[in-house]
């Protein structure tokens, strides 16, 4: 639903620059298992970042004030859509900042920076429409440093995405045994362990907030554990599950939680499943 947008009151000049958060964090698409879902505005991304076993996210310094993210609108009448493009700069010439470079020459990425005035970060680029690394070099009178320019070339319907989760680390919590326990310490995605005979999953939450995702990572096994619709007992959270399929633990499958408090008891709700 279309709603009017007013000057933002709280924000005495909500037009001025934003400052941004130095070290922004690449991912490289082949690595995702899964990425987060729009909601139906089409811009808040709900859910977490999977990564393939043994993968994860890269972080890049750049230069606060030089960071210079942008889309551009590109097309005919009736079929308009956009090109993300992120700019940003890293001081020096180190022998990791070449090697980096080198290496993402030819990936398609996404990229995902903060702000340091609100917990938004904004994520750029999509896994159908990656962006890729355009580097350059200067060392002269002035200054030496590599120019970071990761673009498009695939155009997309979406702006880029407004993300209120956590980073992504691709270093998921180890569970034993069926029962999981979810708390800050332990993050946001939880790995379970392969099943020889099947066993139902429970999980307690411990000290998570209402509107944190979780996700659950399969471990498969001969009988992969199986998650279900149904209130839990004792400190273990109610699961609501959509039309109340149950969610089989295959090796790699996942399902994003959501952490809902009703004052009395922890629900979590399913946003999606893979």
């Amino acid at each position: 639903m279309l709603r009017s947008v007013y000057k933002n009151r709280s924000d005495f000049s909500p037009g001025a620059a934003t400052p941004k958060a130095p070290n922004v964090t690449i991912i490289l698409t082949d690595d995702l298992v899964s990425t987060p879902d729009r909601n139906a505005g089409g811009v808040l991304m709900e859910g977490n970042f999977v990564f393939k076993p043994g993968t994860g996210p890269l972080q890049c310094y750049m230069t606060a004030s030089k960071q210079a993210p942008s889309f551009e609108g590109e097309g005919e009448e009736d079929s308009i859509s956009v090109k993300h493009k992120f700019d940003g700069m890293h001081p020096g010439d180190a022998l990791e900042i070449n090697e980096l470079v080198q290496g993402l020459m030819g990936q398609n990425v996404i990229i995902i920076y903060g702000s340091c005035s609100n917990t938004i970060k904004k994520v750029y680029g999509t896994p159908c429409a990656p962006l890729q690394l355009k580097p350059s070099f200067v060392a002269n009178n002035d200054m030496t440093g590599h120019t970071l320019v990761f673009e498009a070339f695939q155009k997309t319907k979406y702006l880029p995405g407004h993300y209120l989760g956590e980073l992504p680390t691709g270093n998921p919590t180890a569970v034993v045994g069926a029962a999981v326990e979810l708390s800050v310490a332990d993050g946001f995605q939880y790995k379970l362990a392969p099943f020889a005979s099947t066993a139902s999953i429970t999980a307690e939450n411990t000290d998570l907030p209402a509107g944190t995702f979780v996700t659950l990572i399969g471990g498969g096994g001969a009988n992969p554990a199986t998650l279900a619709t149904g209130a839990g007992s004792g400190d273990n959270a109610d699961v609501l599950l959509r039309g109340g399929a149950n969610w089989i633990a295959l090796d790699g499958a996942t399902i994003d939680l959501e952490v809902f408090d009703d004052g009395t008891t922890t629900h979590l709700i399913e946003r999606k499943r893979s």
